[in-house]
């Protein structure tokens, strides 16, 4: 989606008067749509490894707490060390992402909000999204791991 593409959604989301709660809402959803999708693709873009970026990120910290585990003592509860810390990460990982995303959003955007009547929660809300796009990707990975480990 090029900015020209959003710049057409973000004209047809100022809201008349008339305008019933359906048109609204789907107004704000086609904007929310969009938005997201700017930002993932404008995330990965560049990126070698794309969206893989996502997982590997929480793996490497993995590795990381691993080999803390190696020198200080840290109790599991008898789960497999991996899937014990790896559930914790992925949902602290998206939650810290969400709020520093989504602080500054409005923000950032000050100028389109200047311009054009719109829903400003629909700026918060995208970049919640965002962070979420990844969590869903390491939750599929959380869950490959807990289906090897309970396989086993």
């Amino acid at each position: 989606m090029t900015m020209v593409d959003i710049d057409r959604v973000l004209r047809g989301s100022s809201i008349r008067k008339g305008s019933s709660i359906r048109e609204r809402y789907g107004r704000f959803l086609t904007l929310l749509l969009a938005l997201v999708y700017r930002d993932i693709i404008s995330r990965y873009r560049r990126s070698i490894l794309g969206p893989a970026w996502a997982v590997l990120q929480p793996l490497v910290l993995i590795v990381v707490f691993s080999v803390v585990r190696g020198v200080v003592s840290i109790p599991s509860e008898g789960y497999p060390y991996i899937l014990f810390s790896y559930s914790a990460l992925v949902p602290w990982t998206f939650f810290s992402n969400a709020v520093v995303t989504s602080g500054p959003s409005i923000a950032m955007k000050r100028n389109v909000l200047k311009k054009m009547a719109m829903a400003r929660e629909v700026f918060p809300l995208a970049a919640v999204c965002t962070p979420l796009f990844d969590f869903v990707m390491t939750g599929l990975v959380m869950a490959g791991i807990g289906v090897y480990y309970c396989g086993r």
